[in-house]
């Protein structure tokens, strides 16, 4: 939500999709954990569904899933956010302002660098498999 208040409403699509992506690859992770592993068929949760009927392909809904969650986590990183203890009277300088990534720890760009690790993995299997 920081990114529409910070941005003025500007925003809000920018953050209602990575709120949607988020919610929805919890789901399916969640869901294809407790389905287990012997099952074929894996969880698909509404966001990725909805690519899929927007492409009329479960295919290249899946792709368009996985590059639109491959730019929002890439965006995510490279924005720009408040420096800690920087001071901002009236005017927004930009030498108050970092990447965000700057600010991240070294766990949680690991662990971002894993998913989408994963995300480009499973790209490439269902493209080896079409």
């Amino acid at each position: 939500m920081a990114i529409t208040g910070a941005s003025y409403g500007i925003g809000t699509p920018f953050g209602a999709m990575l709120v949607a992506h988020g919610t929805n690859n919890i789901y399916e992770g969640v869901g294809n954990i407790i389905i287990g592993p012997n099952n074929q068929s894996s969880v698909v949760g509404p966001v990725r569904y909805l690519y899929q009927q927007r492409s009329n392909s479960v295919y290249e809904g899946n792709m368009a899933y996985g590059a639109v969650d491959l730019m929002l986590s890439g965006g995510g990183l490279v924005r720009a956010i408040r420096k800690k203890e920087s001071l901002q009277l009236f005017i927004q300088d930009s030498i108050n302002y970092e990447m965000a990534y700057k600010q991240a720890g070294k766990i949680a760009l690991s662990f971002e660098g894993v998913v989408d690790a994963l995300t480009i993995y499973s790209m490439n299997r269902e493209t080896d498999n079409r």
